[in-house]
């Protein structure tokens, strides 16, 4: 897992479900779309977007560094997506077994299927991102139909 934070929110990513890290490349705005697609970017030739993953989970709370901090690529299948985190905490391995239910992600319907799970790290506790769950979410796939 690739630990980070965006804002208060600590996440463990899979690392099966990282394309690329690296700093923030130029991102073009789109018009016309939901306030937490922030455009569109151009890494190796290839068009991703760019999320901003606290209005994605409809939390009033923003991303502290909205232009700054690092860009986190996820894919799941032939889906990628960029988000950007404040902070890259670091790495972990662990097993399986290590893994915990997540009883603690809120009544925020969205999150409640994220991060179903939770990991344990020294006294800490990071939300396991099910990156495939996301980016099949009727919110991500279905964006042209919210209010």
């Amino acid at each position: 897992y690739i630990l980070v934070t965006i804002g208060s929110r600590k996440l463990a990513i899979p690392i099966d479900n990282l394309a690329e890290v690296s700093s923030m490349p130029k991102v073009t705005d789109l018009p016309n779309l939901p306030g937490w697609i922030k455009g569109i970017m151009n890494i190796r030739s290839e068009i991703v977007s760019l999320i901003d993953f606290s209005s994605f989970l409809g939390a009033a709370e923003q991303e502290h560094n909205p232009g700054g901090g690092k860009l986190i690529v996820l894919r799941s299948d032939k889906v990628k997506v960029g988000i950007n985190v404040d902070t890259i905490v670091g790495t972990v391995t662990r097993n399986l077994s290590d893994v915990k239910p997540s009883d603690t992600a809120g009544e925020n319907p969205i999150a409640r299927d994220l991060f179903a799970e939770q990991l344990p790290v020294e006294e800490d506790f990071f939300f396991i991102l099910n990156v495939k769950k996301m980016l099949s979410h009727p919110k991500f796939v279905n964006f042209s139909e919210e209010t």
